[in-house]
Parts: structure tokens; sequence; C-alpha cells
């Protein structure tokens, strides 16, 4: 009976751990050190508010950043438009398990740089988190001078 436990625990333990991963690339010749200014393009299915959670991160990290459709999108002064899928799930508590933006010349819409993101179920990171890190990988430099703010996972 312990033994059956035992078992029966190891497989719960490992189902919850998951895995987490992250990973990120930039197009070859691209110089992000010139990106200022970022447009967070604003999705019709965004019933999270990702889109204003990435457009904080951003400024946190020294980017002019807005946020709303393309087509309000100013016609000057915009270095990249950041387009952004999120995918949710539910564990008993609704959370972000997935985070995919690109980064994207402003007038042809040419990939500059992306990144993805997923987190385990239960110990990942909150929303904001999700955001912070996708914008830590995919502008680790930062537009000002500062560090970038630290990313935590919530237990």
């Amino acid at each position: 009976m312990k033994a059956l436990l035992a078992v029966l625990l190891a497989c719960i333990v490992g189902s919850l751990a998951g895995c987490a991963s992250a990973s990120s690339n930039v197009a070859a010749g691209v110089d992000l050190t010139k990106i200022r200014s970022i447009w967070v393009e604003q999705r019709l299915a965004d019933n999270h508010n990702v889109r204003d959670r990435l457009v904080r991160a951003l400024r946190a990290h020294g980017y002019e950043a807005d946020a709303g459709p393309l087509t309000m999108m100013p016609d000057r002064g915009v270095d990249a438009v950041l387009v952004y899928q999120d995918r949710w799930t539910w564990d008993f508590r609704s959370y972000m398990m997935e985070l995919e933006a690109q980064l994207r010349h402003p007038r042809n819409q040419t990939l500059i740089g992306q990144v993805y993101v997923h987190q385990r179920p239960f110990l990942g990171y909150t929303t904001d988190g999700m955001a912070e890190k996708a914008v830590q990988m995919l502008l680790p430099q930062g537009a000002g001078s500062g560090p970038a703010p630290a990313v935590t996972a919530t237990p």
C-alpha cells in the first residue's frame, strides 16, 4: 500500500512540475540598440490586458511604448511594432501558459526578432512576470542605461 501511494505521489508531483522554456532570436544584421519607440498592436481577443502589461514592461526598460490598433499608430516616430499571441489555461486557476511576441518593422512588417515563453503549471510567472520575461529576452539591453528589472516567479 505504501509503495502504491509513493508511486501515485511521484506521478502527481511529476505532472505538476512540467517544463518551463523560453527562447528568442533576432534577425541577422538587426541593431536593436537603435529602437527607442515601440507600438504594441492591440489584439481584439485580449481579455487579460496583456497589451497594457507589455507596454508597462517596455516602459520599465526605458522604451517609449504605446498600444492600439495599427490604424491608430502614428505615421512617424515608431521604430518597431510588437505583435503578441497569448495562450491561457485553467488548472484550478486561470493563468497565461504561453506568450509569443514578434518585433516587426513598422512599415513593411519585416520580422526583426521574436520571443517565446512557456511556463510550467502552478509554479510559473504572473501575467506581469510573463510580459517582463518576454521583454527582457527580446530586448535584453533595454533603451535606458539602468539595469533591467528582475523577473520573479510566484510560488
